[in-house]
C-alpha cells in the first residue's frame, strides 16, 4: 500500500489525470498546427491561381491600386488638415485671444491680437488659467546679418516672443539650451532650416546676429546671441516661425516695454498689442472670461469711439485653422471644414468605384472556375473552405494593389503637393497613423470587395456545374447590373464635379 501510495504521488509515475491533460495538450497543439497548415494552404493555392490567371490579376490589381492610391493621398491630406495644431503639449486646453471691431456702416475688421496685459489679468483673476504667453510678428521683412561672414537674410518668418511661450508651443530643441532658451534678454532661436541657410555647416549656438526692422527695432541693429536651434515646425500649424527672438530685447528701442507687456489693458496713454495664448484647464470658466473681456472691450469702445462695437474672441488653438472670422497669422489662410467632408466623401466614392470594379471582374472570372469548385465539393470540400479560399485570393490581390498604390502615391507626391500647397514627404506615407490607415483600408476593402465573389463562388452546386449547365442566376445578374450602374453614376458625378 505504501509503495502504491508513493507511486501515485511520484512525479515519475503520473496520476490518472495527468495522461488526460497531456493528451489534451497534444490535441490542442495538433489542432493549432492543422489550423496553421490550412491557412498556409489557402494562401499557397491562392498564389498559384493568381499566377495562372496573370492577365485577370494584373487588370484587377492595377484597377484597384489606382483607386487605393487616390484614396490614400486624399485621406493623407484630410488627416493633415484635421491634425492642425494638435501637436502642442496641451492643445486641447490652449486658446488664442483676438477681437472683432464693427463700424456703424457694418464694416468689420478682426485681429488676432489684444492688449498685451489681458493675459496677465486673466491669469491673476482666474485660477483655471495655468500658463500664458505672447508674441508679436510684423509683415514687413526683417534683416538678419551675420557679421563674421557678412551674410544677410531678409525674412518675414520671425516672431518676438515671451520666454513663457516656450512652455505652450511644441518647440523641439536640437542644440543649445533645452530648458529655457529665451531666459537671457538678448537671445534668439533659429529653426534647423534657418540655421542651415544662414550659417551653413557651422554651429550657430552662441554666435551673434544683428537684427533690424523698420518699425520693430526702429531701424536700429540689435545684437542677439543664438541660444538654441529647434526642429522645424510641422506644416500643419498656423504658428511656424523660422526665427524666435526674445521680445524683451526690444526694450532697447521701446521705452517701458516691460511694463506694457504686463499691464497694458488698452486704456492707457501707452498701449501695446500682442498675440496672446492662454492654457485654461477649466473650460467652465471660459464663459465668465468671455463676459469679463466683453465688459472691458465695451468700456474701451465707449472711451475712444462709442460708435464702434468691439467683441473679444477666444478660440481653441486646434480650431484656429478652420476659423472663418480671423486669419490668425499673416502667412496663414483659414480653411473650411466643409471641404474636409467633401474630400472624405470623394475618397470613399473612389474606393467604392474601385471595389465595385473588383467585384464585377471577380464575379465574371468565377465562371471559368466553376468546374474547379464543383470538383472540390465532390471530393468533400465544404462551402466555408471554398469561401475562405477565395477570401485568401482577395486578400492577396488587395495587398498587392496596396503595395502598388503606395508606389503610385510616392511617384505622384510632388505634383500632389503642388496642387494642394502642402509639403508632404515620402516618410509621411509610412508614419504610424498612415500605416494603421493603410492596414484598415486593406482589411475593409478585402471584406467589402471579396465577400460577395467568395459567397457567390462557394454557392456553386457540384451536380449542375459538372453537367456543364452552369449559368449566372437572375439575382446575381441583377446585382452586377446594379453595381455597374452605381459605378458609372459615381464616376460621371466625380468627373462633372
Amino acid at each position: 500500500a505504501i509503495k502504491q501510495s508513493k507511486a501515485k504521488t511520484s512525479p515519475l509515475h503520473p496520476t490518472p489525470t495527468q495522461p488526460f491533460r497531456l493528451n489534451n495538450h497534444l490535441s490542442h497543439r495538433s489542432n493549432t498546427v492543422q489550423f496553421s497548415a490550412m491557412f498556409s494552404n489557402y494562401f499557397l493555392i491562392a498564389a498559384r491561381n493568381l499566377a495562372r490567371q496573370r492577365g485577370y490579376a494584373l487588370i484587377n490589381t492595377f484597377g484597384l491600386a489606382i483607386g487605393l492610391a487616390a484614396g490614400l493621398l486624399i485621406l493623407m491630406y484630410v488627416r493633415d488638415e484635421l491634425m492642425f495644431d494638435t501637436h502642442h503639449p496641451d492643445a486641447e486646453n490652449t486658446y488664442r485671444m483676438g477681437w472683432r471691431i464693427q463700424a456703424p456702416n457694418g464694416e468689420t475688421n478682426a485681429f488676432g491680437g489684444t492688449p498685451a496685459g489681458w493675459d496677465n489679468y486673466l491669469k491673476n483673476t482666474y485660477p483655471g488659467i495655468s500658463k500664458i504667453g505672447s508674441f508679436t510678428a510684423d509683415g514687413m521683412p526683417t534683416t538678419l546679418h551675420y557679421p563674421v561672414k557678412d551674410k544677410k537674410i531678409l525674412t518675414e518668418d520671425i516672431i518676438w516672443a515671451e520666454a513663457s511661450l516656450f512652455d505652450i508651443l511644441a518647440i523641439q530643441i536640437r542644440s543649445g539650451d533645452p530648458v529655457s532658451p529665451l531666459k537671457e534678454i538678448n537671445t534668439i532661436m533659429l529653426s534647423e532650416s534657418a540655421a542651415k541657410e544662414l550659417f551653413g555647416d557651422e554651429d550657430p549656438v552662441n554666435k551673434t546676429l544683428q537684427v533690424s526692422h523698420t518699425w520693430t527695432t526702429q531701424g536700429r541693429k540689435l545684437d542677439l546671441m543664438v541660444s538654441a536651434v529647434y526642429r522645424d515646425f510641422p506644416t500643419n500649424t498656423h504658428i511656424n516661425p523660422k526665427y524666435i527672438g526674445n521680445i524683451l530685447a526690444l526694450k532697447a528701442v521701446t521705452p517701458g516695454l516691460d511694463n506694457m507687456l504686463n499691464t497694458s489693458m488698452g486704456d492707457g496713454e501707452q498701449n501695446y498689442f500682442a498675440s496672446s495664448l492662454i492654457v485654461c484647464r477649466d473650460a467652465g470658466q471660459l464663459t465668465s472670461i468671455q463676459a469679463d473681456l466683453q465688459k472691458k472691450a465695451s468700456e474701451l469702445a465707449r472711451r475712444f469711439d462709442p460708435n464702434l462695437k468691439v467683441t473679444p474672441i477666444i478660440r481653441k488653438i486646434t480650431d484656429v485653422h478652420f476659423d472663418q472670422d480671423i486669419d490668425w497669422a499673416t502667412d496663414h489662410k483659414s480653411a473650411n471644414r466643409k471641404y474636409i467632408s467633401i474630400f472624405i466623401t470623394i475618397a470613399l466614392l473612389i474606393l467604392l468605384v474601385a471595389c465595385i470594379n473588383y467585384i464585377n471582374l471577380a464575379t465574371a472570372q468565377s465562371a471559368g472556375r466553376a468546374k474547379e469548385i464543383g470538383l472540390r465539393k465532390t471530393f468533400g470540400g465544404m462551402r466555408h473552405e471554398v469561401f475562405f479560399q477565395f477570401m485568401a485570393e482577395s486578400f492577396l490581390m488587395v495587398l498587392g494593389a496596396m503595395l502598388i498604390a503606395l508606389l503610385l502615391a510616392m511617384l505622384f507626391l510632388a505634383p500632389f503637393n503642388a496642387v494642394t500647397g502642402k509639403h508632404f514627404a515620402i516618410a509621411q506615407l509610412f508614419s504610424g497613423h498612415m500605416l494603421l490607415l493603410t492596414a484598415g483600408i486593406v482589411t475593409s476593402v478585402t471584406l467589402l470587395a471579396g465577400s460577395y465573389p467568395a459567397l457567390f463562388v462557394s454557392g456553386f452546386q457540384p451536380v449542375t456545374v459538372l453537367k456543364g449547365k452552369f449559368a449566372f442566376r437572375k439575382g446575381s445578374n441583377t446585382l452586377r447590373q446594379f453595381l455597374t450602374t452605381v459605378q458609372l453614376c459615381v464616376a460621371v458625378t466625380l468627373l462633372v464635379g
